[in-house]
Order: structure tokens, then sequence, then C-alpha cells
């Protein structure tokens, strides 16, 4: 188990250094910079002696390889530098904007998977009747549904049925927690049935086969109770698939919620995304698409501990 932890560390790190050098460089491809951004946003012009004092004061007219250099030394430190567009931290400014982004992920992954595993395995317990039929359905939908429209659909309704939206502006939990949580509920709902929809089709796959296996058939035989071997025996090795997508969906919501942000206005990291790759701001962006690739590799790693605890054959090959 020590091996298979240090080898998995060891292609985190590599991992994390290939996007950090692919995120820098493509970043320096876009033409122009902040600087051309903030002097000439209002379609002024700019005397070129100011804008090359602009770019010396943040660091661009310095050669890549040593802009690169000092990122990486500070990301080894855990500084994320500062924003070239407010000047501010950039840990500061991703903090700022993690907390909705984080409850919004977390509420959708718990409505998707209580959602998700009594479907998944009803509907392969009912394969090709109606009921199965129906989990199908609910699950395209859900798949195949734009979350942007399905939230202006909803806040239409609500509006219509019950003379009632979330609130536009945000609102502390600590200062008023039910209009918190109300704020946040209904994109939750929208994005977690999307969740379920994926992990449900992919955990009635997995069950279908997991039906079929010989210990399956042998308890059967023995006399163990057919709920008790749905569940005990086969549903736990069906979830080996569906913890995955589960963990991938999780990290994906952290930085995938861009649209999302936007149609409901909260003020998470993925509308922070949109705003600093508009404005050219490296350090910012390059801080951004960082975190999202820690939590990437850091759920996926994880997602195979949890492998393990769930399938002895798993810590045995170990």
């Amino acid at each position: 188990m020590q091996s298979y932890l240090i080898k998995k560390s060891l292609q985190m790190l590599v991992t994390l250094l290939g996007v950090a050098m692919l995120i820098f460089l493509l970043l320096r491809v876009i033409p122009g910079d902040v600087a051309m951004v903030k002097l000439l946003a209002n379609g002024g012009s700019v005397a070129p002696d100011v804008l090359a004092a602009e770019r010396a004061r943040l660091g661009l007219d310095q050669p890549l390889w040593l802009q690169f250099t000092h990122w990486t030394l500070g990301l080894v430190r855990l500084d994320l530098g500062q924003s070239m567009w407010t000047g501010r931290p950039v840990a500061q400014e991703i903090t700022e904007r993690l907390g909705v982004t984080f409850e919004v992920a977390v509420l959708a992954t718990l409505i998707g998977t209580a959602i998700a595993l009594p479907l998944g395995v009803f509907a392969a317990l009912y394969r090709g009747q109606v009921q199965d039929h129906a989990v199908r359905l609910f699950t395209v939908l859900g798949i195949s549904l734009p979350s942007f429209w399905l939230g202006l659909l909803a806040q239409t309704a609500l509006l219509q049925v019950f003379g009632w939206i979330p609130s536009v502006e945000a609102v502390s939990i600590w200062h008023d927690p039910w209009a918190h949580f109300g704020q946040l509920m209904v994109p939750a709902l929208i994005v977690g049935w999307r969740g379920s929809a994926v992990v449900a089709r992919m955990l009635r796959s997995s069950m279908l086969e997991v039906l079929q296996e010989d210990y399956v058939r042998t308890a059967k035989a023995k006399g163990v109770p057919k709920w008790q071997t749905i569940l005990r025996h086969a549903a736990r090795n069906a979830l080996l698939p569906a913890v995955t997508i589960l963990g991938l969906e999780f990290a994906f919501l952290l930085g995938g919620l861009v649209v999302t942000e936007q149609v409901f206005n909260l003020n998470g990291v993925g509308r922070l995304l949109v705003q600093s790759v508009s404005q050219n701001d490296y350090t910012l962006t390059q801080g951004l698409v960082m975190m999202f690739a820690v939590s990437f590799v850091a759920i996926n790693f994880l997602v195979d501990l949890l492998y393990a605890a769930l399938d002895p054959r798993v810590r045995a090959r170990r």
C-alpha cells in the first residue's frame, strides 16, 4: 500500500506540472495582454512608453522561462501571486468566490447520489419492463436538456406558480440561512438531475453485469433473501464504476458551473474564470485552472482509496 501511495503521489506531481506548463503557454499565445486590456479598454490610445511601463510593472517584459520559474516557485510556497487586474492576492479572490460554488457542488452531488442509487438498482432489477423504460427516459432527459434552459424554465415556473424566485443578490448563510439555501437549492436540483442521470445509467449497466456473476447465483441458491443478495452482494460491487463517476462529477462541478452561475446570478469561481479570461488576467486564470486541476487529481486519488475500501480484491492486488 505504501508503494502505491508513493507511485500515485509522483503521478499527481507530474500531472500538475504538465497542467501548469500547458496553461502558462496557452495564455501567452492569446493575442494581447492584461496591460493592453486595462489601458485600451475604452477604445482610446495610450503612449507606447506608458504601455511598456505597465508591462514592466506586471513583469510581462521578462522572458517566458523566468515568468514561469517565478510562478512555479510561488506554487511550491502555496503562493498563487497577485491578480494583474485588481492587484489583490489570487488566493483571496478565489477564496471569496469558492464558497458558493462548493456549496452548490456538494448539494448537487448529494441530490444526484440520492436519486441515482435507487434508480440505477431499480432499473436493473426490472430490465426491459415499464419501470426500466421510465428510468431510462428520466436519465436521457437529464443528460440532454441544457442546464441553462432548465434554469430559466425553473425560475419562470416558480414565479408563475408560487410568485417567488430565488434572490438575485448574495445572501449570507449567517444572515438568513433559509434564503441562502433557497438561492442555492434550485441550481443544485438542476445540476444534480444531470449528475444523477449519468450515475444511474452507469449503475444500471454495472448492476446488470454483477447480477449475472456466479456468487450472486450462489447466494440465491443458498436461500439468501432477495434484497439482502442485491444490497449486500450485488450493489456493493456494482457501485465501483458509479463511485468513479460521482468523484469526477463533483470535481467537474467545482469549475463547470459557469453557465449555471450566470443564469442564477451566483458569484462563484466559474464566473470568476470567465472574467479573468476576458481581462487576460494571467495570474488569476492560472490560479483558477491549477485549483481545478488539483481538485480533479485529489478527488481521483480519494476515489482510488475508496475502491480499496469497497472491494477487498483491490486491496489484495496492492
